[in-house]
């Protein structure tokens, strides 16, 4: 999925996450790293936060993983508009 697609998704997602999986979140969003040219750093940085909580989910938790990627499989059918879809 392309980087501006998983930025758009932060935003609803934050309700549905537990005050530690949104610490993940944050501190995901606050790491240094460098941007690709072809983004803006804020939707590198909100890219890099969900990737961030994906992979803490999978090492930690992953029967909560799959509950966060179907609450994001449904959102992303509302939320992402056609040209960032994952098939472009």
């Amino acid at each position: 999925m392309r980087a501006e697609a998983q930025a758009v998704l932060i935003e609803p997602l934050r309700s549905y996450l537990h005050p530690p999986e949104q610490e993940i979140l944050r501190r995901g969003h606050n790491a240094n790293s460098t941007v690709p040219q072809r983004l803006d750093p804020e939707t590198y940085r909100k890219a890099t936060a969900l990737e961030a909580l994906l992979g803490y989910l999978y090492l930690s938790d992953p029967g909560r993983l799959e509950q966060v990627l179907a609450f994001l499989d449904q959102l992303s059918s509302d939320e992402i508009p056609p040209d960032l879809s994952p098939n472009e």
